[in-house]
């Protein structure tokens, strides 16, 4: 058996990340040649890298989909030279794995009698005519198998059927011309001719919901082990899932891919942080976390969670108002033993004052004080006054905190911003076992770069339910423009902001942001409170650590989310 592999390739940037080079390793196990062809653009370390493990590569314009790539590609290799092989395999790679080897899921279909195969049918149905908002050409849909992965054999691959349909494949200028030229067309001809189809999913979810390949990929990889799954499963809109069923879709595939097969999940990882906006990313991730509260962990010290010793926390904390900093203090003596305290103040008599109201941390933990500029506010003092002291490698995770008080957002009553601060130190450093949680939560997490509270929904930040821009969209971009930082990002959807500026972070994932930072940078006060730098870096904040390839997480205790469940159900029924 001779075959050889068509793989067609595509990304936004460029960039091809590891998946596909894994992908491609186990591609080579059943194949004697690989072309890659490429849409687009290519950087060059991904061509210098991809040009090691192939055959033959060459990038094409960006048009046609995968279909006319294919099509390059079987030019590139003649219909003649085609001759030479049995079987030829038709694949891109918007997919993830495969999750078992290609050796095995080959052998499998050895004996399955069949023209042409792939893993997914794109179920017909004989009383539907239309599709993609266009009418079908051919009286209802026809039965088609996906073109993510095709293995066309022998018989089919040296007919005139096969050579004419390439030969005659009309322009594609959008999705709905891929499918219906690139696919349902395709295999509509093919079964026409004579040929018979496969797929691996054996025609068994017809009637699971319109998008199987999308909505029901646990079913497909546990009990139907499709060897791939779709990538658009971490990127489509999370009422794709909702409308249908539970929106716990994408979590259930990557635990069982992690947890039952021998799949590197960090290369999905490494794949969608990059390239999908991060609020769909921390939906369909359900990047949320719940941790115990107080009264669910035991008080008991040997069962605080404690970090491997040569991990360094730090905690910095920008001093302002000392008249409030009583209500913090019992919070800052529940970190963890070797804790590094950073205060920020910007006066000698500020300094004093603050270092009475820390004597009692100064007992137990390491107190340096940092005088900074009354210029930029807490995001200055984070990113130039302590940039020297918690960034460069020193620590492995640092939490930043400062009062949380004022007529924030216009608020009349002071309980409304009492109530934003101890819902965000709640949340934030709400125990020593809380505390230690949230550690054990990065530990666990490699990628996890930032842990912020949960933006509050009670009074006038019932506005900001799910994150907000404010007047800070534009001032982001140029942020990051100015960085060189390309993620994903629109004005319908929200930042992973820490709410209050109080959070937990890796430095390694915001160092960029304070790098080139000065007070000069920051507006003098009176600063406003909306569409400055300060308020823009605070929405920046996640970018910066997405672009470094860590994603940012919520997290709120046991008691704040069963509270803030009531809330939902509240607002549910009122709608």
């Amino acid at each position: 058996m001779k075959r050889a592999c068509i793989l067609f390739f595509y990304d936004n940037d460029g960039i091809a990340d590891r998946y596909n080079f894994y992908n491609i390793e186990q591609l080579k196990t059943v194949c004697d040649y690989l072309l890659i062809v490429i849409n687009g653009k290519l950087t060059n370390d991904s061509r210098n890298r991809l040009a090691d493990v192939c055959d033959d590569m060459f990038v094409r314009k960006n048009e046609g989909f995968d279909s006319w790539a294919y099509k390059d590609g079987i030019e590139y290799i003649g219909y003649e030279g085609l001759k030479e092989y049995d079987e030829l395999i038709l694949t891109n790679n918007t997919m993830f794995g495969p999750l078992r080897p290609l050796k095995d899921v080959f052998a499998e279909t050895e004996n399955i009698k069949c023209d042409f195969w792939g893993l997914q049918m794109n179920y017909g149905n004989p009383t539907q005519k239309t599709y993609l908002g266009r009418a079908l050409p051919w009286g209802c849909k026809p039965d088609a198998v996906i073109t993510n992965f095709r293995v066309i054999r022998k018989n089919m691959l040296h007919s005139i059927e096969f050579k004419r349909y390439w030969q005659q494949l009309a322009p594609i200028n959008d999705y709905t011309d891929a499918v219906y030229i690139g696919e349902l067309q395709f295999s509509y001809d093919m079964t026409s001719a004579g040929f018979i189809m496969h797929t691996l999913d054996k025609g068994m979810q017809p009637e699971f919901s319109p998008s199987p390949t999308v909505i029901d990929v646990y079913d497909q990889i546990s009990r139907l082990k499709i060897p791939y799954l779709r990538k658009r499963l971490f990127n489509s809109p999370l009422n794709h899932f909702t409308d249908y069923k539970h929106c716990d879709e994408p979590v259930k595939v990557f635990r069982y891919i992690k947890n039952h097969t021998a799949y590197n999940t960090d290369m999905i990882l490494q794949n969608i942080i990059r390239t999908v906006n991060q609020y769909d990313f921390h939906h369909l991730m359900s990047l949320t976390k719940i941790i115990p509260s107080a009264d669910m962990l035991s008080a008991d010290s040997d069962n605080v969670y404690k970090l491997p010793a040569q991990r360094k926390t730090a905690a910095v904390f920008h001093c302002y108002y000392p008249e409030y900093f009583g209500q913090y203090l019992p919070r800052l003596m529940n970190f963890p033993e070797g804790t590094d305290f950073y205060f920020t103040v910007s006066s000698e008599e500020l300094e004093n004052e603050y270092r009475s109201l820390t004597a009692p941390l100064a007992e137990k933990y390491s107190v340096s004080f940092i005088r900074v500029e009354n210029r930029g506010r807490d995001a200055s003092a984070l990113l130039v006054g302590a940039r020297d002291a918690v960034f460069g490698g020193k620590y492995d995770y640092v939490c930043f905190m400062h009062e949380i008080c004022g007529n924030a957002i216009g608020n009349k009553f002071s309980d409304i911003v009492q109530s934003f601060s101890d819902s965000v130190f709640d949340n934030i450093a709400g125990s020593r076992q809380y505390i230690g949680k949230v550690l054990e939560l990065f530990e666990k997490n490699p990628r996890m770069g930032m842990a912020v509270a949960p933006q509050p929904v009670h009074g006038n930040y019932f506005m900001k339910t799910d994150g907000d821009w404010g007047k800070n969209y534009k001032n982001v971009l140029e942020l990051l423009e100015k960085n060189e930082i390309n993620v994903p990002i629109e004005p319908a959807k929200p930042p992973i902001a820490p709410a209050g500026t109080v959070f937990w972070f890796r430095p390694a994932a915001i160092e960029r942001l304070a790098a080139q930072l000065t007070y000069e940078d920051f507006p003098e006060e009176p600063a406003g409170t909306d569409g400055t730098l300060i308020s823009t870096i605070e929405r920046a904040y996640s970018y910066f650590a997405q672009a470094r390839g860590y994603f940012s997480a919520v997290i709120m205790s046991s008691e704040y989310a069963s509270a803030q469940m009531i809330f939902d159900e509240q607002i549910l029924k009122a709608r």
